[in-house]
């Protein structure tokens, strides 16, 4: 007996992930990167920065959770940001 896999089985979903750069929310949101950077200056979802001591810039990351949950308030008539 032999084994085959399905070729029309969808493939196995990926799980979301936990944090996103910034390029990566704009793609997924369709968000500008200056209204993401506003966004989180009004913090209307969670980011961190990682940089090392002394260094003036760092890698920007957002909660993609948080920002998923945010754009979902939007749809349901939330309050404009």
């Amino acid at each position: 007996m032999s084994t085959t896999t399905d070729p029309i089985a969808p493939a196995p979903a990926m799980p979301e992930p936990e944090w996103i750069r910034v390029k990566q929310a704009v793609a997924w949101s369709g968000i500008s990167e200056s209204t993401l950077y506003t966004l989180m200056a009004a913090k209307r979802f969670k980011s961190l920065t990682l940089r090392e001591r002394g260094q003036a810039r760092g890698t920007r990351l957002i909660s993609f959770p948080s920002l998923r949950a945010f754009l979902e308030s939007k749809a349901e008539g939330g309050m404009e940001p």
